[in-house]
């Protein structure tokens, strides 16, 4: 009886007796065509349900909530703002006025050169030695290990779609005396910049680190 009454669900706009169907506008064969491409597994695992004595009404109940799962809307991959989770961690999450007492730290290293801006630094030298540096060894100060990790861009990845429709930015070659871009956001669009930014700063680091009580790790790639 649930099958009938399923088949009933979907057979609303069927033509009548008269010949003539349903209130129904003219279909664009084109609009529709990604909902088709989605509609024959959803078709496929409906069948599925049945042959599983699944119930229907849990099975269409997932498709039609208010926030459906799909990772995709006619071919192109939904996105979302990651500071929106943070609602939901207030909520389970403790809250805590003070730091830990930790011996090892590990710091993103991509977060903190967003994190950390150039201000009157001229060239890449001084980004490092006056801004970079100095945080890394005020990280040092509370801890006796830092690991320093750093993002890797692969051209087949989910995040890179969504980088490119950030904008895109000139290309530039990251060594000591080259100047500094003035807008730091937009250099930190492309991931090429980036790639070579994050080198020239592990080599400036590993240059800069001679405490014996201390132990430094970078990643390098993969």
């Amino acid at each position: 009886m649930q099958q009938s009454k399923v088949h009933d669900r979907h057979c609303d706009n069927a033509p009548t007796a008269s010949g003539t169907a349903s209130t129904i506008g003219p279909i664009n064969s084109a609009a529709t065509e990604p909902s088709c491409c989605l509609l024959q597994p959803l078709i496929q695992l409906y069948i599925s349900c049945q042959t599983r004595a699944g119930h229907p009404d849990e099975f269409f109940r997932h498709e039609n909530q208010a926030c459906p799962p799909a990772l995709c809307d006619g071919g192109k991959l939904c996105l979302g703002t990651k500071s929106d989770l943070l609602t939901c961690f207030e909520e389970i999450s403790d809250v805590r006025s003070g730091a830990p007492t930790t011996t090892s730290i590990v710091l993103d290293g991509a977060a903190n050169v967003q994190m950390l801006k150039p201000a009157t630094c001229k060239n890449f030298r001084e980004y490092a030695q006056q801004i970079f540096i100095p945080y890394m060894s005020t990280r040092l100060q509370s801890s006796s290990r830092l690991d320093l990790v750093w993002d890797i861009y692969t051209a087949d990845s989910l995040k890179a779609n969504k980088r490119a429709k950030c904008g895109k930015e000139v290309c530039r070659c990251v060594v000591a005396e080259a100047a500094i871009p003035r807008n730091w956001q937009n250099f930190l669009r492309v991931d090429t910049n980036k790639t070579q930014l994050f080198k020239f700063l592990s080599e400036a680091v590993l240059q800069w680190f001679n405490l014996k009580d201390k132990q430094l790790v970078i990643t390098d790639g993969e």
